[in-house]
Formats: C-alpha cells, structure tokens, sequence
C-alpha cells in the first residue's frame, strides 16, 4: 500500500517496517477534511490504524480538528502548485472549484500563517493528521503566502537581549581602560 504513496519498502525487522520516502513527496496539498478529536487516548494507534488499513488514503482525506468536513473533493477540483522561497516561506498558487483543506506537512505551529495576496490572514488554522498545519480553504483562484512568524518578532528579541548586553560590556571595557589609563598617568609622575 505504501509504495502508491510514494514510499518504498527496504527493510523489514519483523516488529517495525522501514521504509524509503521519494524526494518528491508534497509539503503542500488539497485534501478533504474529517473532524478528529486529537486528545482522545491511544490518538497515534487511531491515525495510524486509519491510514495503514487503507481507511483513509494519505493525501486524498485528513484528520483535523475542525468540526467542518470536507468530503466530497475529487481529483481535478483543486489544482495547486507552490514554490518555496526558504524554510520559513512558501508561495502557494491555487485553483478551486470547491471549498477544500490546504495541508501543510510542516510540524504544526500557530506561528505558521496563511496570508492571501490581498492581505487577509486566514484564521481557519487547523492541526491536521496529528502533526500537520491545515486551513479551510475558499473555492476560486488565487495566490497566498505560508510564512513563519515567530511570537517574538525577531529584532525585538535583538532589542530587549543583545543591545542591553552590548551596552553593558562596552560600559565596562571603557571604564576599565579609563581606569587604567589613569593609573599609567599616575605612574609617570611619580617617575
């Protein structure tokens, strides 16, 4: 089963199975979406369970925790291509004839956001397939943007930690060469 999804068995230790994902495996992709409950026991036997018995086909529904579905998405409703600008930033183009979830197989963060070109964020922001990052989507064509936005922006974490620190280490280095400055001045006149 798994080597339709693009993964390809090269060991197996009996207990545990070890297999080799394709390069071209997709970080982002359309998908139907089912309501789960992510805090019930045992949540990781459940997802996996669904998915290894072909309950669920990876790529086609996700597990989100949503309590909208999406469960009637066929193949050509959504077409999507993306590029990827660094790590922290993607470019996402999409066109939908259905509402549909945009899944990000990206380690789930609400620091990641899903900008559209006009600038409204979108706040449908969902955990997905126990790990994933999932927004309801609107039907249409359009561009957005995946970004990482840190809950510290950046240069204030520069501001409130390194600039204090610098000032406090010039402050000594300076104090410490006046001081010794001096000393050498006075040193020269009793000489």
């Amino acid at each position: 089963v798994l080597n339709q999804e693009g993964a390809k068995l090269v060991a197996n230790y009996s207990l545990f199975l070890i297999y080799q994902i394709s390069s071209d495996v997709k970080m982002i992709y359309a998908s139907n979406g089912i309501p789960f409950n992510f805090s019930q026991p045992h949540v990781n036997e459940i997802i996996f369970s669904l998915y290894a018995n072909n309950t669920y086909r990876a790529y086609n529904v996700s597990l989100v925790s949503s309590n909208i579905t999406v469960d009637d998405l066929r193949s050509g409703d959504v077409n999507i291509t993306y590029k990827y600008v660094n790590p922290d930033c993607y470019v996402v183009y999409v066109n939908a004839s259905k509402e549909f979830y945009l899944i990000f197989d990206q380690g789930y963060s609400p620091n990641w956001i899903l900008k559209f070109s006009n600038g409204t964020i979108n706040n449908n922001h969902y955990f997905a397939n126990g790990y994933a990052n999932a927004w309801l989507m609107p039907k249409g064509s359009y561009k957005v943007k995946i970004y990482y936005s840190p809950s510290v922006p950046y240069f204030k974490y520069m501001e409130e930690t390194y600039i204090p620190l610098l000032l406090a280490v010039s402050t000594l280095v300076l104090f410490r060469n006046k001081k010794s400055i001096s000393e050498r001045i006075t040193i020269k006149k009793f000489f």
